[in-house]
């Protein structure tokens, strides 16, 4: 049998394996719980970083196209 100490008064008591296995389950799906919210927070905080990613390298691009265009009109407003 296993034993686990009292944090009241320090006195030890036995478990049955029944009982410790019920506590270890309880333990256990406690735990999957939380790792699985921790993974869905990285996964959205992945996620919204790469959005964030996009965004800045789409606005960059879409500027060096708005000035491409820009520098190609230039030369055809000036021969007109």
């Amino acid at each position: 049998m296993t034993t686990i100490t009292c944090p009241g008064c320090g006195e030890g008591i036995e478990l049955s394996e029944a009982l410790t296995k019920d506590i270890e389950k309880t333990v256990l799906a406690a735990e999957h719980k939380k790792h699985k919210a921790e993974i869905e927070k990285i996964k959205n905080e992945a996620a919204m970083a790469a959005k964030k990613e996009v965004a800045i390298e789409l606005k960059s691009e879409k500027s060096k196209l708005e000035a491409e265009i820009t520098a190609r009109q230039i030369p055809a407003t000036l021969s007109a």
